[in-house]
């Protein structure tokens, strides 16, 4: 396991690299498309769980969420062949090692352990 990410077309064999997504190993990887993030994420003060607000949009990005063992919840906008992020959201004091995305992309629960 790695911080990196692979962005793959949908019939395609051959993927775009997201070097150095995260520094330390990914946990999950799930899409939000499309959707538009709202980036005033909870500060995640209730103990190892924190989330992320996302509301639907009809011509929004495309984007996707990964969590990682680096305590961090990615939202990366995948529209493009240069896949970046749009918003990084903190809270967890350990890795987050779970994470949900509500069917439309309305909310990212997630889950790790505390440090």
């Amino acid at each position: 396991m790695d911080g990196r990410l692979w962005l793959w077309p949908s019939g395609g064999s051959t993927g775009n690299e997201i070097k150095s997504a995260h520094s330390a190993p990914v946990s999950k990887v799930a899409s939000l498309s499309p959707a538009q993030v709202d980036t005033a994420a909870s500060s995640g003060s209730r103990g190892s769980r924190t989330a992320g607000r996302a509301s639907a949009a009809p011509a929004g990005p495309q984007l996707a969420v990964s969590c990682s063992y680096d305590k961090t919840v990615k939202v990366w906008d995948v529209g493009s062949v240069r896949a970046k992020d749009v918003a990084v959201l903190r809270g967890h004091s350990g890795p987050v090692l779970e994470m949900d995305v509500q069917h439309g992309g309305g909310n990212i629960a997630t889950g790790g352990r505390a440090a």
